[in-house]
């Protein structure tokens, strides 16, 4: 198996302080575009309102939409809930009525969490912030005449400030293996694929067979998940009254060392932990194709 770039932070100990400082650093960028992008055009429609003489509900002067649910549209749906700006319009349009919350991926692989408590209602939150709650997907933008082009056959929605934050999904690669490459992204179906893959660890550890599992990234997220795959993985194969050497994991970083961008101590520390738990670290390379065998 193959697995492309991951999630958030090392669950070891040891790397604790990697892992929240990387949890700090993504939401401090969150809140930084949410407030450069989003709240700062809004500021003169809050202006217009105040000096406006008030007889009954106040009109509709911007039309917020936000398209997809990820994180930087969850703060901004609670914020909006918290301090609603009069009039602006919210509305979120969204394929999918829940997202999942990335930095507890990597818990759930390990067992700790259950699908549905990795994963963010977006329902509730929409009514809290009293925003219209479109489920339908986006299938482009009319930019001349601002509007948001629907699926589904319904009407373009219009809109003054369009925010989009729909995730990413990795590039695949050709190559002849392609039923045996898991990427990571887009998240909202991770947790499906992985089942397959302990489904097939059980299959193969039964028959005493072996598996090999390929990580692609030696990020901070890439480290995090097969340390917990190899948890989840070696608890699974003991249940069975296998040894959990029956899977094998290894980690690709094109950069010449893991955890790029954290301390030296902590690299260390990492390196240390994967060679102890006999995951193999290969630096300095880029998979450009994947083959069988």
């Amino acid at each position: 198996f193959f697995f492309a770039h991951a999630m958030t932070a090392p669950w070891v100990g040891a790397a604790l302080f990697a892992a929240t400082y990387v949890v700090l650093r993504s939401l401090k960028r969150d809140f930084r575009f949410v407030l450069q992008n989003i709240f700062r055009p809004l500021l003169n429609t809050r202006k217009m309102v105040m000096d406006a003489p008030s007889h009954g509900p106040p009109p509709v002067l911007k039309d917020l939409v936000l398209v997809g649910g990820g994180h930087a549209h969850v703060h901004v749906l609670k914020m909006m809930g918290m301090r609603p700006m009069e009039g602006v319009r919210v509305t979120l349009v969204t394929r999918d009525l829940s997202t999942p919350y990335s930095g507890m991926l990597p818990g759930h692989v390990a067992g700790h969490y259950t699908a549905d408590e990795c994963h963010i209602d977006l329902a509730p939150l929409a009514r809290f912030a009293k925003a219209v709650l479109v489920h339908a997907p986006v299938v482009g933008l009319d930019r001349e005449r601002n509007l948001v082009l629907l699926g589904d056959g319904r009407p373009p929605l219009p809109y003054d400030v369009l925010s989009i934050n729909i995730g990413s999904s990795p590039k695949m690669l050709s190559g002849s293996a392609a039923d045996a490459v898991t990427p990571v992204k887009p998240l909202s179906g991770f947790s499906a694929r992985w089942d397959i893959i302990t489904d097939r660890v059980r299959r193969r550890g039964a028959a005493d067979g072996v598996t090999r599992i390929v990580t692609v990234g030696g990020g901070a997220g890439g480290v995090e998940l097969t340390l917990n795959m190899q948890h989840a993985l070696a608890r699974l194969l003991r249940s069975l009254g296998k040894p959990p050497s029956l899977v094998t994991f290894a980690i690709l970083n094109r950069g010449p060392a893991l955890l790029p961008g954290h301390n030296a101590g902590v690299r260390r520390r990492v390196v240390r932990i994967c060679r102890d738990r006999g995951i193999d670290v290969v630096t300095g390379v880029a998979v450009a194709r994947y083959t069988d065998g």
